[in-house]
């Protein structure tokens, strides 16, 4: 059973967030809020062909670890994906669109301490 659940742990090493631009210009990151393991990849996915990105929060970076700068989402599907190797909390924004709410976070744990989520 122990091998069984190191096995789960190495299918969900990357994890998806939505770049959503909804009905009513509703703009949103899905899931807004993730909690993942250390060394794991967040790749984020535009849903749409509006240009968003993604930036860190001015101090919403653990200490040593490199701020949140994507490249331009600029048509539906293009992505940008970040490896987190720093644990802590990482809170992010869309640029374009922060001020209609479109901010997420990232908290990292040591993946030695928690389960796969």
């Amino acid at each position: 059973s122990l091998v069984l659940s190191a096995t789960s742990f190495a299918t969900a090493k990357e994890h998806i967030v939505k770049v959503m631009s909804g009905k009513s210009n509703e703009m949103r990151f899905t899931p807004q809020d993730i909690t993942i393991n250390q060394g794991y990849t967040v790749k984020w996915i535009n849903e749409k062909s509006v240009y968003h990105n993604i930036r860190s929060i001015k101090k919403g970076t653990p200490d040593g670890a490199e701020t949140l700068k994507s490249t331009a989402l600029r048509k539906e599907n293009d992505s940008w994906q970040y490896t987190f190797k720093v644990t802590g909390r990482y809170d992010y924004f869309c640029v374009p669109h922060r001020s209609m709410g479109m901010i997420g976070s990232i908290t990292v744990e040591d993946k030695s301490l928690v389960e796969d989520k």
